[in-house]
């Protein structure tokens, strides 16, 4: 059972012990972060906790920093992501990361050491904003450091301040709560402004701490609403509504500056939904939170690594610690009692419930979950945001952490003498930080530019290149965000970078038909003899013809080859000899290609370029593109006075469409195609004058959005049908001979159609 109160303000206690606990409770957390990431410590200036997602915080910060200076805005990067541009809207805002570092970057220009400051105050918020919160609702020192140091050091936490800066930054939760108590208590301005301000942070310490927020903030409501008198609780409720009105009216706006960036992509056609796949991976085992994560002392006790044995990833980790899972067994099975108890408990239950995922997996049976079914609500647009469903688990240490401190008043009842109570207390707060402890804590140095940019920046500073070997933007391999952040340090054009959501307009356009994407890269063949490879769409292609026209088309002057990749030597020297003709720098870390040293293609070649949907995998059908209404098609034709063949192989989707394959206005040639099975539409041999191109593949419809966004999440445009293959050749004798040779000169012709 829980006391009732009619506050919680802890006005009673004496003023001197409330401001000098908290001031002493910081160098005892920084002690015990030193501890659970030891040898960290002895690297802070020259390491960071790992060269992967935050070297992409590290591009996020400068380039904040960069648009404040130079006054422009920050919500597009034109230069990462080139052609298309980094919309800032992809990558984690940071916001209060950021205002840390434009202050600490003033004064230091390591970024190491910036970073590693943010980092730990990252730590302290969380434990400093838990022990706030535990003691406003326990109104015992002693206990709200207790709950705090779990709550700081808890698994949940602790595997994210590996890779993820903004996740570690849980404190910005309790310190939000605790306005929304008082508020919900005692509706008054300033409370609101308290709960407000609360919010904001919590919104700025990270997007997703906003979702996982609302469902603990809307329990403590209905919480407190069946505290009440039944003949009052309407009006109770009524009273509360405008209160909660006003608090959506005043942190709405100041929402819409914030995520200005994520606006952008809405209005642009990028609305940021997750895939539903990845969604369904993400969930946290349910043994997670009582199973020592790899690293961690208990862990090496367990007769199998559960982690591994199960493959779950850092995002699934969720060890609580011994002395949590310990003392809230205590609060169980004890009891025990204080006030609005029962809250926290269901809180926990449902923060513990959500981090699961969509589904539950027992051998072959598969068990429906409530994130499952949050997420497949249309209306609930903030739930579709969500990648990770396992990160509600950020949540559940600051509840357990309340719900361990109250235990732990429960048992120190039970010594009368202060020396006792403070040498238990002591002997608790050791075990839990070997308990949590990751030991060696994971260092890597800040890898330094290649000097291979500092000779392109000084002799061509306007030209745009490609990093190779070539990642799509969602690939969070290090050597992507490697490439990311010494971008920030060059300020050329690169297409590369990595956003932690992916910029579907720049990889349909650039990198599913790379010729130097790295999944085609590690195949041992690659690349392979001439008229024989395929890229994307395109089929029957030459390599070098078709790196030329990707290229040129994209306005990429050079290609920049990175030895130190992470991929294996031979794949790299294969490249390096395939481009060997046009090397124009090479300093043995770093190989440069130059465009204009590859010579032009030398039989008929194609490029899928603009208007392009989405690249699937689908099970019977393989790799697919989807067609727009009128995708384009770059070409290169060497010799105008030979007949040319245009193929490609599609499925209608919607029903049949007539398809016409367009040169600016002429139309070349129309087919019918089909729904259904997959068709292979070859028009006859014709002649165009012109050696470089664009055609258009334009259908008579196109299917709504709405009818295919179930199949192909997050495609923005109506798609008319899915694509297999694409092929441009020179006629062969027998198409010669047996087929009318269509000529085109400058005007338009009346379509063909076949029959």
């Amino acid at each position: 059972m829980d006391t009732e109160a009619t506050d919680h303000d802890p006005e009673h206690l004496d003023p001197v012990r409330r401001w000098w606990t908290p001031i002493a409770v910081v160098p005892l957390y920084l002690v015990a972060i030193a501890g659970a990431t030891w040898p960290f410590v002895k690297t802070f200036t020259t390491r960071l906790p790992s060269t992967g997602d935050p070297l992409q915080h590290l591009w996020v910060m400068r380039w904040y920093k960069q648009c404040l200076i130079e006054g422009r805005s920050p919500l597009v990067c034109p230069d990462l992501q080139y052609p298309v541009g980094a919309p800032i809207g992809n990558f984690s805002p940071l916001h209060v990361q950021s205002l840390i570092y434009l202050v600490i970057s003033t004064i230091s220009d390591n970024d190491v050491l910036c970073f590693n400051l943010i980092w730990l105050f990252g730590f302290l918020l969380t434990g400093l904003g838990t022990f706030f919160l535990a003691r406003f609702v326990l109104r015992d020192d002693a206990a709200a450091t207790l709950a705090g140091l779990l709550a700081m050091l808890s698994g949940p936490v602790l595997i994210h301040s590996h890779a993820h800066l903004e996740l570690i930054y849980v404190g910005g939760f309790p310190i939000f709560f605790l306005g929304w108590m008082r508020l919900i208590e005692r509706p008054g301005w300033g409370r609101l402004i308290a709960a407000v301000a609360g919010f904001i942070l919590l919104a700025m310490c990270a997007a997703y701490f906003m979702v996982f927020a609302i469902f603990p903030a809307a329990l403590y409501l209905v919480w407190k609403v069946t505290r009440q008198p039944k003949r009052t609780r309407l009006g109770w409720l009524r009273v509360r509504g405008a209160w909660m009105t006003a608090f959506i009216a005043i942190c709405l706006p100041v929402l819409m500056v914030l995520f200005a960036g994520q606006l952008w992509n809405v209005v642009n056609g990028q609305a940021g939904i997750r895939p539903k796949a990845e969604f369904e991976r993400y969930g946290a085992p349910w043994w997670a939170y009582v199973v020592p994560m790899p690293g961690q002392v208990l862990q090496g006790f367990f007769p199998i690594d559960l982690h591994g044995a199960t493959r779950t990833s850092g995002e699934g980790m969720a060890y609580l610690g011994i002395v949590s899972l310990a003392l809230v067994a205590r609060a169980w099975w004890g009891n025990v009692r204080f006030r609005d108890a029962g809250f926290w408990w269901w809180s926990a239950a449902i923060l513990v419930v959500l981090s699961l995922g969509s589904h539950l997996q027992y051998g072959p049976h598969r068990i429906a979950m409530p994130a499952g079914w949050l997420r497949d609500w249309e209306w609930f647009v903030p739930f579709r945001l969500i990648r990770v469903p396992a990160r509600f688990k950020l949540f559940v240490p600051v509840c357990t952490g309340i719900l361990a401190g109250a235990a732990w008043m429960q048992l120190r009842a039970r010594w009368s003498r202060p020396m006792t109570r403070g040498l238990a207390l002591a002997i608790v707060l050791v075990v839990a930080v070997v308990d949590l402890a990751q030991v060696p804590y994971g260092a890597e140095a800040l890898p330094a530019l290649p000097q291979g940019y500092t000779w392109l920046r000084e002799h061509h500073p306007d030209a745009a290149w490609i990093d190779i070997p070539h990642m799509n933007s969602g690939n969070a391999h290090s050597f992507n965000a490697r490439l990311t952040y010494w971008q920030a340090l060059h300020g050329g054009r690169t297409t590369a970078g990595y956003s932690g959501h992916q910029n579907r307009p720049h990889d349909d356009l650039m990198s599913w038909n790379s010729p130097f994407a790295d999944t085609r890269m590690m195949e041992a063949s690659f690349p392979g003899p001439s008229g024989t490879e395929h890229f994307d769409l395109i089929r029957n292609a030459d390599f070098h013809d078709y790196a030329w026209l990707y290229l040129t088309h994209h306005d990429l002057r050079f290609v920049v080859l990175h030895r130190a990749s992470e991929m294996p030597a031979e794949q790299i020297s294969r490249m390096d000899a395939a481009l060997d003709h046009a090397r124009c720098y090479d300093d043995g870390a770093l190989a440069i290609f130059d465009r204009e040293l590859m010579p032009k293609p030398r039989a008929p070649i194609a490029l899928g370029s603009e208007d392009w949907g989405g690249y699937y995998l689908l099970p019977k059908d393989g790799f697919v593109r989807l067609a727009t209404a009128s995708p384009a098609i770059e070409f290169v034709n060497p010799d105008p006075e030979e007949p040319l063949v245009f193929a490609f192989e599609a499925r209608a989707l919607g029903g049949p469409r007539t398809v016409t394959l367009k040169d600016g206005d002429r139309a070349v040639w129309t087919w019918t195609v089909a729904p259904g099975e997959f068709g292979l539409h070859v028009s006859p041999p014709f002649l165009l004058p012109e050696s470089q191109g664009q055609f258009h593949l334009e259908s008579d419809g196109a299917l709504a959005l709405s009818r295919v966004r179930k199949r192909f999440e997050g495609e923005r445009e109506p798609v008319s049908m899915i694509v297999r293959g694409v092929c441009l050749r020179w006629a062969n004798d027998a198409e010669r001979g047996s087929q009318h040779v269509l000529a085109f000169g400058p005007k338009a012709e009346t379509p063909h159609r076949n029959r």
